[in-house]
């Protein structure tokens, strides 16, 4: 057996080489193609996503373990819970600023009815055809739709 030598990677750090550079290549392409503006807003908008997933998933789980509800009902009652949340983080903080409209919500409730809508067919798949507990399918729904709301929210909800 040919034994190999420890990797050191060149560096006295905990990354291996080219982790950092990557990073930071990665970092700068992003802040190129959104703007400093686009990249504020996409860091406040992860946290209030970050908060409201944590609402929603403990309003999911206790509807399916306390509640015996079925998953899509659960669905839906974590999602209304955590777009009022949302809704007021992300107009007061992740997209603050003077907007066109005095009114948001909407436009608002189009986008998230529309993510809805994708995350009810991504559970009924990743459940009903793959056998993925629903636990794990909230989390691969929210991977899809996650961007869909960013994206939604900056260029048609709260756009200048």
């Amino acid at each position: 057996m040919v034994r190999m030598p420890p990797f050191h990677g060149g560096n006295t750090g905990s990354n291996p080489v080219g982790v950092t550079s990557l990073m930071q290549s990665f970092k700068a392409k992003l802040y190129r193609f959104l703007g400093l503006k686009s990249v504020v807003q996409l860091k406040r908008f992860l946290i209030t996503g970050g908060i409201s997933t944590i609402i929603s998933y403990f309003v999911f789980l206790a509807s399916l373990r306390f509640f015996h509800l079925h998953y899509m009902l659960a669905n839906l009652c974590s999602f209304v819970l955590s777009i009022i949340f949302a809704y007021n983080c992300n107009k007061h903080w992740s997209f603050s600023g003077p907007h066109h409209k005095s009114n948001h919500l909407a436009e608002y409730l189009v986008v998230y009815f529309t993510t809805l809508g994708v995350s009810m067919i991504i559970l009924k798949i990743t459940i009903d055809g793959l056998g993925i507990i629903p636990e794990i399918s909230f989390f691969i729904s929210l991977c899809f739709t996650t961007g869909m709301n960013f994206f939604g929210l900056k260029f048609l909800v709260f756009k200048k």
